[in-house]
């Protein structure tokens, strides 16, 4: 089953992508709370933002602990801001795609089809 976890310290955000997105969301405000539900439920996609105001290390710096807390996850950056340097750091990082967050229904679709993951429900369909 394709599952996700959101990780962004704006509430609104957090609520707005886990009624929206069509498959089982979990989310998370700040990083160690983000890193306990990855080692615990191996999400498909780790939707992580890049300013969580209230961690001492942007969502970029937190990339390789994802990647060693959910080795098969796939992790997307997501940011308000379309800045290149914030993209190619995440890249960089390891993460599997970088977002401007109004794009991130297309990343999240992404990642889906890296994984060859089937989604149908709710107003759009991957395939």
């Amino acid at each position: 089953m394709f599952t996700a976890l959101v990780v962004d310290d704006d509430e609104i955000t957090r609520r707005t992508l886990q009624r929206s997105l069509p498959f089982e969301t979990q989310t998370a405000s700040n990083i160690e709370e983000a890193l306990f539900l990855a080692t615990r439920l191996s999400p498909s996609v780790i939707m992580l933002d890049v300013h969580l105001y209230e961690d001492e290390m942007t969502g970029i710096d937190a990339v390789p602990l994802f990647r060693q807390a959910s080795p098969a996850s796939q992790i997307i950056v997501m940011s308000a801001y379309e800045r290149t340097s914030d993209r190619d750091e995440a890249l960089q990082a390891g993460a599997r795609y970088a977002s401007k967050e109004p794009a991130l229904l297309r990343a999240v679709a992404l990642a889906a089809l890296c994984h060859h993951v089937h989604v149908v429900r709710g107003p759009w369909t991957l395939q």
